[in-house]
């Protein structure tokens, strides 16, 4: 994951802190350690962090501006088909490396919002515009990758996490009608509300438009519009190559994978298709909690076992749970209804600390 935070001035006569919101990037470092790096312009002030997956180079480096010098991106995610969307650009001796920031972004220059067709993949970012002085934003169909926005007379702030916003802010109120939902209907979706007033969640399969009049929305995707009219055998066939070609473009990356393996149908799917399409070897992980008789780990031992996976076990006691609690909220930016990211928790630290960037589950 990477992260960013941009601050779009509405007001000429609004004093901006530049000083109070580097210190409230702070925030978000955490999701991009390999590298930093900072943007200002008239009416706009981005900063990103950067975890490296594809193109470690300074070719990939974010906020990257347009070959037109138009357009300035941030954006926090993969494109899994970036190598054929290449033959969609005009000139692609131009392009300076192989990072999908630096394909999504000259296809915008060339498309606009329709390239957003195009995009298979996770992703949030926000585009802005030189000339226009406006913002253009999206975010994934199914809302994988997370993005955020406050908006007042004076200011718009995005952020990949919530945190950087309450601190640049300084202050917060309780969203009254998310903990409503959450209290009484177990719901942790409020639309595009947040459990913060006014820091709004931007909704998946969505592109805004941002100036300083107005924002206007526009969804680019609808689940309930796609149609498939096959008999049952040529449904299976679709699916398996569905499945496949999901699995080989999940496999680009230029750091080493791992695998998260729970012994269930899914997860062995995956596990038999890396084994049988991928070249190099990965690791596989699984969580299971202490005193758990039905837990998983005896499952993904055999399966990693048959397909000559080295699998790592990791092991959730109660005093884990209720040291890291506090924690968990502070994470989340939210309360939770599940003890199991407590494993998740626990089984993502055992894969950070053996040197992997990437974990597919």
């Amino acid at each position: 994951m990477c992260g960013f935070i941009a601050h779009y001035n509405l007001n000429n006569n609004f004093k901006f802190s530049k000083k109070n919101f580097f210190k409230a990037s702070k925030e978000i470092q955490h999701r991009g350690p390999d590298d930093m790096n900072t943007f200002s312009y008239k009416s706009i002030n981005m900063i990103f962090y950067r975890l490296s997956i594809i193109d470690q180079s300074k070719n990939g480096r974010q906020p990257m501006i347009s070959p037109s010098n138009r357009y300035v991106i941030v954006f926090n995610g993969e494109i899994y088909n970036a190598k054929e969307l290449k033959s969609k650009i005009n000139n692609i001796s131009n392009l300076r490396g192989s990072s999908d920031t630096e394909i999504l972004l000259n296809l915008y220059e060339i498309y606009g919002k329709r390239m957003l067709k195009f995009l298979k993949g996770m992703f949030s970012f926000i585009i802005y515009d030189k000339r226009n002085d406006s913002i253009f934003s999206a975010r994934d169909r199914f809302g994988i990758k997370p993005l955020y926005y406050f908006k007042d007379e004076n200011q718009i702030l995005f952020s990949s996490e919530i945190k950087p916003i309450l601190s640049y802010l300084k202050k917060f109120t309780f969203e009254n009608y998310s903990f409503a939902n959450f209290f009484f209907k177990q719901e942790l979706d409020s639309g595009n509300n947040t459990f913060f007033r006014n820091i709004r969640n931007h909704e998946p399969s969505v592109y805004k438009i941002f100036n300083k009049k107005c924002i206007k929305s526009f969804k680019y995707w609808d689940i309930s519009n796609s149609k498939f009219e096959l008999n049952d055998k040529d449904k299976i066939e679709y699916l398996s190559t569905l499945i496949n070609t999901s699995v080989n473009q999940h496999l680009v990356s230029d750091v080493k994978i791992s695998l998260l393996l729970s012994g269930g149908l899914d997860s062995s799917v995956l596990c038999y298709l890396i084994n049988k399409n991928y070249k190099k070897k990965i690791e596989t992980f699984t969580y299971d909690f202490l005193d758990n008789n039905k837990g998983e780990t005896k499952k993904a031992n055999s399966i990693s076992k048959f397909l000559n996976f080295k699998n790592n076990n990791v092991l959730v006691k109660p005093n884990y749970i209720l040291d890291n609690f506090e924690k968990m909220c502070l994470e989340l930016e939210s309360p939770f209804t599940s003890i199991r990211l407590f494993g998740l928790r626990k089984v993502y630290e055992k894969i950070h600390s053996k040197g992997f960037k990437v974990a597919l589950e």
